[in-house]
Formats: C-alpha cells, sequence, structure tokens
C-alpha cells in the first residue's frame, strides 16, 4: 500500500534538526509523497526550496488566515509568479480562523479573497482552513462556486457545511482528531462523504493521532489514521488506502510513483 499525507508542515521548527529521519521513516511506512503546506511568504519560498532537495515533497503557497495582518499586496504578485512557473501544486494554507482571531476577521476575509482570485486564475487547488467560521466561509465559497476547487483540510464542522461544501465539489481531509476518544460527533458526520471525495493527513507537527497521542506529530502517521478510518467505514484497509491515493492525485495532479 502506498500512502499520501496531504497536509504538513515540515518547514516548521520542530523538524529543524531531524527533517531527513523524518522523510525517511514516512517512506519506510508506505508514505511516498507529501504535500508540503506553506503558511505565508517566507514558508512558500522555504517550501519550495525543500521540493527541490526532497523529490517526494510537493509544496503550496498562501498566507494563513492566522497572519492575515501581515500581509502584503506585494505577496500576491509573488505568490502568482509561483503559480504560474508551476513551483507548486496548490494555493494554501488559507481561510478563516475566528477561534483564536490572531488577525481580525475583516482582514482574513480580505485576504481569503485575494488568495481565492489567484486560485481562480491559475487553476491551481485550494486547502481550505475553517474553523468557527462556517456562515462567513460559506458565503464567500459560494461566490467563487465553479471557479475554485480544493479541501477543507481538518474538517471540523457540521452537517450543514459537509452539505455545501460537498455541492461545491469539494474533498474533506481527515486528520488525527477523527481517532480521539471524544470525535464521535465527527467520525458520524464522516460516514456521510462519499469515498471519491475522501483524503487523510497529519497537519504535522500538530494533532497526533492515538495511540501516539502527546508526541510530535509525523507524516507517517497518515498510515494510522488511513488505517483507522477504514476500520470505521469497515471497509478494506489496503482498497481503500488506493482510493485515498487515487483522489489526491486527482485533486493535486502530481505525478504518480
Amino acid at each position: 500500500m502506498q500512502f499520501i499525507d496531504t497536509h504538513a508542515h515540515l518547514d516548521d521548527e520542530a523538524y529543524s534538526e531531524d527533517l531527513d529521519h523524518v522523510i525517511s521513516r514516512a517512506q519506510e511506512q508506505g508514505v511516498t509523497q507529501i504535500i508540503n503546506i506553506s503558511q505565508d511568504i517566507k514558508s512558500s519560498k522555504r517550501n519550495i526550496e525543500l521540493s527541490k532537495i526532497y523529490k517526494n515533497l510537493f509544496p503550496t503557497a498562501g498566507v494563513h488566515p492566522h497572519l492575515a495582518k501581515e500581509y502584503q499586496v506585494s505577496d500576491a504578485d509573488e505568490l502568482l509568479k509561483m503559480a504560474q512557473n508551476g513551483l507548486i501544486v496548490a494555493i494554501g494554507e488559507i481561510g478563516l480562523d475566528y477561534h483564536y482571531n490572531f488577525s481580525t476577521p475583516d482582514n482574513q476575509i480580505d485576504v481569503l479573497k485575494v488568495m481565492l482570485d489567484i486560485a481562480s486564475e491559475t487553476q491551481l487547488p485550494v486547502i481550505i482552513h475553517s474553523r468557527e467560521s462556517d456562515r462567513d466561509m460559506l458565503n464567500i465559497l459560494e461566490q467563487y462556486n465553479g471557479k475554485v476547487n480544493g479541501v477543507i483540510h481538518c474538517f471540523s464542522g457540521n452537517y450543514e457545511m459537509l452539505s455545501h461544501v460537498l455541492d461545491y465539489g469539494y474533498y474533506i481531509s481527515v486528520a488525527g482528531p477523527v481517532t480521539f476518544k471524544k470525535s464521535d460527533d465527527l467520525r458520524a458526520i464522516l460516514k456521510k462523504v462519499p469515498m471519491d471525495r475522501l483524503l487523510t493527513e497529519t497537519d504535522s507537527p500538530y494533532l497526533t493521532p492515538v495511540p501516539y497521542r502527546g508526541k510530535r506529530n509525523e507524516p507517517f502517521h497518515v498510515k494510522t489514521v488511513s488505517e483507522f478510518l477504514a476500520d470505521w467505514l469497515n471497509t478494506d484497509k489496503e482498497i481503500f488506502a488506493q482510493r485515498l491515493w487515487d483522489n489526491a492525485h486527482r485533486l493535486f495532479n502530481i505525478p504518480l510513483t
């Protein structure tokens, strides 16, 4: 079985001393490809450089909602060049986060729309972060319906949110929280997701799944998430892994290995 971690932050300082080993461990567990997620211009550039060193890393570029307050108009030009030059596979991580509000909601919305405009122009998929912002997020995604597609990363919404984003063509990505003891509601909602719209991720170094919870997360743990989901959905693990693999390659249009 081959696995792809569709969301990891390998430029994070948590891996500053052992990134080689982290990637090797992933490959040993069958995680042969990793979508390496960016949060601002600096990390976008860093992840592009990492992809030149590690051929199984595929970088994205974008501005995270937490960092929307630091966005500058010139950032859009840089992101557009990265996208047009074929250096990235998606625009992300972008979105809204009203839990922490490190940037104001208005600031987040403005930056999100710029990011979606870039995705629309370049026809790249988007990686959406949505936390406690369902109403505003749905309103914005509706405006871009038919122009932009992508994935709702680490889905945590309700049935209404799920129904709308599926109607808009989005994929649903599942991370470590699906394995947590108190995630019954999330697991029940995920049973409503069509098999051809599911993805798995780690969000490394965050959201480590059971039984590794409390430790630094790594891309090889996407195998744990995938196998947990296969058991929960009562489906064959190998067939399920192949579906996840096919879904990810369909969305991100990256080379098969």
